[in-house]
């Protein structure tokens, strides 16, 4: 029976040949063996007969590479050697051969005979005759039309396209663990994450229902423009169940509140930030190969402003981890070196990423439009779309986006709203957002990039050169800054989603420079990748340096500790605008189920206890007199001057406030010192590992980091104490 096409493509994609072998021998002046080759997947995969007198039933014999029959990861190593391809297309339709030979000395006579047909089985048939009368008779029949022989020695199974290796686990994890390190780092958040935060809290401490929501923060701080409730609806619904479990094993924890509630809400976003960057790995590895992939996630975790932002509850966070996931479909529509895409598959994968661009766009953030059309265009242009289909497809997403929005958004506002349209309409048709500064058109380009991409950005540009496939991404994202460029506003964070097309053009170019033999070319590559351990120390300095920018998250934490045991029935606290827009949040607060944490004060003279009333907190900005502040126990405030007739100070919380350079003649003496301090008290146990680690650094460093008071912890003169 013929080899059909299938069985031969089935045989081209097979990794791993096992040899089968039925031998007969008779060994005395004359020899005759029969052997027969199959592969494991049931198709014939080899067939030659051997006769002592040299006949070889097999011709056309052609030769080619092993990479050149098999589709293969070109990442992956290579095992050496040649698959032989023998054809007996040329045969005739009915073939047969036959030997005999005679040995008079030994009694021992063996025929052997073949026959061969194109479209029937082959029969190979050996008779042995001895002296004894005995005769043994070997028929061998096997189907084939094409034989291909591998003289391939080793059979290690290497890692397929689908499968995951050691070292993109291990690269993976460490993102991630990066990734929940800077969240631990600075675990208190700014104004301009407060909204998602606060909301966050409030799904989880009050509930949906239309009573839970009256109790909601922003109802009486709503904000410049409207927000969302999507994003926060998602992260509590994440969050829950392992608010649930910490609840379970600390049931005086007070829980959703507390510091830990808001380090498992922004692990959570942390957590889904990452699996976008993951998702789009998937994408590049497919279109650029593994090694590509792997350098892909090195470059994003030595960028400062993705990991110290990747649990940030930003609107832009949410959007980008969509975007991220739209990349991955959008290079999963390309065929790869490994395998093709059918064009239905290609269009099917285009489609999920319009579908995935508009959500972000209607629910997160209106500007992903512009990255989304230029795409789009491009994709028509090339043809591997079609334009109705494509406007069918954005109509749909667009309509279950906004049906989405609307719906929730109206629940949790208390009034008809569709959030993100809101702010569409308040930054593009009325101009708005130039009240928050206006920058030089250039801005994106020659300073905000830069600094939001460092490396990676020359190393994009260079990769145009070397690959021509990432020209097709990096266009749309090029024509995507200019574009925006023209609106006046201008931060960052709008245009962060082209960092992960950057990224990808810096891991090209890595990797191509890792490829070449030359000696010049691998120590630049020794180099370039010296400077992105170098970019990952210094994010890892801007993370520390970061951390000091929440002196009101810090003070609303540090006052607990100090007061808490004190004023366990009742306290009153104002939180001014300064301590709010640097931290203050509602997880920080205190609830009735609350207790202390032994490690805050002295638990041997104060031991925890339940609270009986919650301490009640206040950020009321229509205070202009002293007299309106006298009925509160505590302030947090950033003027304590105005104040100090009628409060105490407890405690300064200072704040970031630059860098100074420090003299060598300066470090050489306090250097050595501090050095020695910190040993002498290392039994004692005096300072803790940071503290340890910040003293050293403060008394060696040439650049130090100044800190001055930001916000400052006052108790009302005369306050009950118990």
């Amino acid at each position: 029976m013929a080899t059909t096409e299938m069985e031969e493509q089935a045989a081209l994609h097979s990794e791993t040949h096992t040899t089968s072998t039925t031998t007969t021998s008779i060994t005395t002046t004359a020899t005759a063996t029969t052997t027969a080759t199959s592969d494991t997947n049931g198709f014939s995969n080899g067939y030659s007969i051997e006769h002592a007198h040299g006949h070889r039933h097999a011709n056309g014999v052609i030769k080619k590479r092993k990479s050149a029959l098999s589709l293969h990861n070109p990442d992956e190593p290579r095992t050496g050697g040649t698959k032989t391809v023998r054809f007996d297309s040329s045969l005739p339709s009915s073939f047969s051969s036959s030997s005999s030979l005679a040995s008079d000395d030994s009694g021992v006579s063996v025929t052997s005979s073949s026959s061969s047909s194109s479209s029937s089985p082959s029969t190979s048939s050996t008779t042995v005759s001895s002296a004894d009368g005995k005769t043994i008779t070997t028929t061998t029949t096997t189907s084939y039309t094409k034989t291909y022989v591998s003289d391939d020695t080793s059979s290690k199974k290497f890692p397929t396209v689908q499968s995951w290796t050691a070292l993109e686990y291990i690269v993976h994890s460490s993102v991630l663990m990066l990734v929940l390190a800077h969240i631990v780092v600075a675990p208190y958040t700014k104004v301009e994450e407060s909204f998602n935060l606060q909301a966050t809290h409030d799904i989880l401490n009050f509930g949906v229902t239309s009573k839970g929501v009256q109790q909601y923060d922003h109802l009486e701080f709503p904000g410049v423009v409207p927000r969302t409730f999507v994003g926060p609806l998602l992260l509590a619904a994440g969050s829950w169940p392992l608010m649930a479990i910490a609840r379970f094993f600390a049931p005086d924890s007070g829980l959703p509140k507390g510091l830990i509630g808001q380090l498992i809400v922004r692990s959570v976003l942390g957590l889904f930030t990452f699996l976008g960057w993951h998702q789009m790995s998937r994408g590049v590895r497919h279109q650029f190969g593994r090694t590509v992939s792997i350098l892909f996630m090195i470059v994003s975790a030595s960028q400062f402003h993705w990991l110290f932002y990747a649990g940030r509850t930003l609107p832009n966070t949410f959007a980008l981890s969509i975007v991220n996931i739209a990349y991955s479909f959008w290079m999963k529509a390309s065929p790869s070196s490994q395998q093709t895409v059918t064009r239905r598959a290609t269009e099917r994968s285009l489609l999920r990423m319009v579908d995935c661009l508009v959500f972000a766009t209607v629910l997160f953030r209106s500007e992903v439009l512009i990255l989304m059309g230029p795409i789009i265009l491009l994709e028509l242009a090339m043809t591997r779309i079609e334009f109705w289909t494509t406007v069918l497809e954005g109509i749909k997403a667009g309509v279950a986006s906004v049906a989405l929005a609307i719906a929730i958004d109206s629940w949790f506002w208390q009034k008809w709203m569709w959030a993100e349209g809101a702010v569409f309409w308040f930054n593009a048709v009325e101009g708005k957002s130039v009240a928050w500064g206006v920058s030089p058109w250039y801005t994106y380009f020659l300073v905000l990039l830069p600094k939001i991409a460092g490396l990676a950005l020359p190393l994009a540009l260079a990769g145009t050169v070397v690959e021509q496939r990432l020209r097709r991404y990096l266009l749309p994202a090029g024509v995507f800054v200019t574009l925006y460029s023209f609106l006046g506003h201008k931060e960052w964070r709008f245009v962060i989603y082209v960092v992960p097309l950057l990224n990808l053009g810096a891991a090209i170019t890595l990797a191509w420079m890792m490829k070449r033999k030359t000696i010049a070319y691998k120590l630049l590559a020794v180099v370039l990748l010296g400077a992105v351990g170098l970019n990952f120390i210094s994010s890892v300095a801007q993370s520390a340096i970061s951390s000091l920018n929440y002196p009101g998250g810090q003070a609303l934490q540090r006052l607990h500790e100090l007061d808490l045991h004190r004023f366990a029935a009742a306290a009153t606290v104002h939180i001014d605008g300064a301590a709010a827009e640097t931290g203050c949040s509602r997880f920080g607060e205190i609830g009735s189920s609350a207790t202390l944490p032994t490690f805050s004060y002295d638990a041997a003279h104060n031991p925890p206890f339940l609270l009986h009333q919650p301490w009640t907190y206040s950020k009321d900005e229509s205070h202009r007199h002293r007299r309106d502040y006298l009925h509160y126990t505590h302030l947090l405030t950033s003027q304590p001057e105005f104040h100090k007739d009628d409060f105490v100070i407890l405690e300064q919380i200072n704040g970031y406030a630059g860098i100074q350079r420090i003299s060598l003649s300066q470090i050489k003496e306090s250097c050595p010192r501090t050095a020695k301090e910190l040993v002498s008290t290392i039994s004692a146990a005096v300072f803790t590992p940071r503290e340890s680690a910040a003293l050293l650094w403060t008394a060696c460093s040439p650049l130090q980091v100044k800190t001055d008071g930001r916000i400052w912890i006052m108790r009302r003169v005369g306050a009950m104490e118990i």
